[in-house]
Parts: C-alpha cells; structure tokens; sequence
C-alpha cells in the first residue's frame, strides 16, 4: 500500500477527489467502486500526517471478501496481492461501461513489424478497458520463441505485475528487453542471471 500510495499521478488522482468522477460501481469485474474507495481512505490517511501509523484492516477483510485465498491471517504472496490491487483499482476506475467487446488476439503477421502488433494490441485493449490505472501500471510483454520461456511464437501479454520466467537451460539467463515508445533510445535491454537451482 505504500508503493501504491507513493506512485504520484495515482496519489494525485486519490488526494484531489477526482478519481469520484470516473469509479464505475457497474463494473461485474471490479468491486463496485469498494476497493478505490478502501484504497482511497488508506492514501488520505496516509498522506493528513497526523499519525505515525496505522493498520489497513478493512483493506485485509475487503481483499478477503473479493478473493477468498485472501481470508484469514495466513501469509500471502505480496506480488499476487499488489497484483490483485492493481486490478480492481483498474476496473472500478474503468470508464468503458455496458458489455465489453469481444477481442480477438491475432498473432503477429508477417508483414507487421513488433511496434504495429503492440500498438494494435493495446489499442484492441483500450476497447475494453480505459482507466488511469491502465495508464499508470499496465505494459505488454512480448515471448518472440517456443519452449519454456513462451507459451507460443509471438505471444503478446498485457501485465501489470510480469513474473520473469525461471530459464531450465544451463545458461542461466534471461534477455529482457524494456520498449517505453517508438523512439529507440528510450529502449533498453538487461540480462538477469537466473542461478540453476530449485529456488531463485
């Protein structure tokens, strides 16, 4: 909660009262508007400064009501509760209302290049979801092979919380490659060593 609290364009959104204007409480996807109005709470207490802290309890029972893996007082996985956050913030803030399109997920062609695909992914994306929480957090990645590092040739996923795949080759590494645009100084590439073990 305070990663998401410190993100400022969504603090902003949160501390102004502007997100009251756009929270789609008929969304069947979100929580009715009752996890940003949680989150909501939780950022102005947050940011008044009156108090050195506090504990999110009705945030812990609410993500127990919405999922039920999250009862009880168990410990969780803290990137599948962010990840889970991240998502209903999406959709009650999602102003693509009634029923949504059905998008068909073509892959790439071959006479498309990788931007043209992502741009027609998202853009089939925007179709059903546009919220400033999209925005904000959600990107695609892109699985360019076969075999354990993809599910298919040319696979596009849109993400808001990417699990890196553990590689079970004797390499050990992991090229990812970071696109924030079509300029291609703004592109970058790493590569993470993954250690040839049981456990990362």
């Amino acid at each position: 909660m305070q990663c998401l609290s410190h993100t400022t364009p969504l603090r902003d959104l949160v501390l102004s009262g502007d997100y009251k204007q756009i929270v789609n409480v008929d969304n069947p996807l979100g929580s009715r508007g009752e996890l940003v109005e949680e989150f909501a709470s939780i950022v102005r207490q947050c940011w008044r400064g009156d108090r050195a802290f506090f504990s999110p309890r009705e945030m812990k029972d609410l993500l127990g009501r919405l999922r039920d893996n999250f009862q009880g007082y168990d410990q969780q996985d803290a990137q599948e509760a962010l990840s889970m956050i991240v998502d209903y913030l999406m959709e009650d803030t999602n102003l693509v209302t009634g029923p949504k399109p059905v998008i068909e997920l073509n892959e790439k062609s071959e006479d498309e290049t990788d931007l043209e695909c992502g741009e027609r992914f998202w853009n089939d994306n925007l179709k059903r979801t546009a919220s400033p929480v999209l925005d904000l957090f959600y990107g695609l990645s892109w699985s360019a092979g076969s075999g354990t590092l993809a599910r298919g040739a040319n696979d596009v996923h849109g993400h808001a919380c990417p699990g890196i795949p553990r590689p079970r080759f004797s390499s050990g590494l992991v090229l990812i490659r970071s696109f924030r645009g079509a300029h291609p100084q703004a592109n970058t590439a790493r590569r993470l060593s993954a250690p040839n073990a049981t456990k990362l």
